[in-house]
């Protein structure tokens, strides 16, 4: 009485490359064109790039970070160069769609800073402050460049030797370390 249809079964010849899904699944992201749902798509693959990368001093930071699943660093499937190479092309493809994007910019920053790129990392954190501030137009506050932003543009500017320029930036953090800024021109 119940009769099994073979269409949907793959037969034995049509065996399934874990490789030709990976990039049948990036090119199917790289095609989402609504801004909200590319964010959320970004949101999804930074979460698991830092599930599969586990070092909290250089995660990705997302808007929705909290619609994802806490458990899921306990899955040894997620593996950090398969996660990495999704969201390299995704992210590419996506700054093409939307350069304007601060939300993208700054997943791109995130993820040339977590890739140790200091100075790539640091041009786009730029990037994003001129387009929160309308290119400087506006003042830079808390809400334009919060302390973590900080932090990470005066590592940019330590890493690649730009010490006054880390100097500067660190007067923009909410309770600044004036030893290790003193630290910066002492060593300048």
């Amino acid at each position: 009485p119940y009769v099994s249809s073979g269409a949907n079964k793959r037969g034995k010849d049509q065996v399934s490359s874990p490789i030709l899904e990976l990039n049948q699944l990036q090119r199917f992201l790289e095609q989402v064109s609504h801004p909200d749902l590319a964010l959320l798509v970004l949101s999804l693959l930074s979460t698991l790039f830092n599930v599969a990368r586990d070092d909290p001093s250089t995660e990705l930071m997302s808007m929705y970070t909290s619609v994802w699943p806490t458990g899921l660093s306990t899955n040894p499937s997620i593996v950090d160069k398969n996660v990495q190479d999704i969201i390299d092309g995704v992210l590419a493809a996506y700054m093409r769609r939307f350069p304007k994007d601060v939300n993208v910019l700054q997943t791109a920053a995130d993820l040339q800073y977590a890739n140790s790129n200091y100075r790539s990392a640091l041009a786009i954190y730029v990037e994003v402050v001129a387009l929160k501030t309308d290119f400087f137009e506006q003042p830079i506050d808390g809400s334009v460049l919060n302390d973590g932003c900080v932090n990470r543009m005066v590592r940019c500017c330590t890493e690649i030797g730009r010490l006054i320029q880390a100097a500067v930036l660190s007067q923009f953090s909410q309770e600044p370390n004036y030893a290790q800024v003193f630290k910066y021109l002492e060593d300048r």
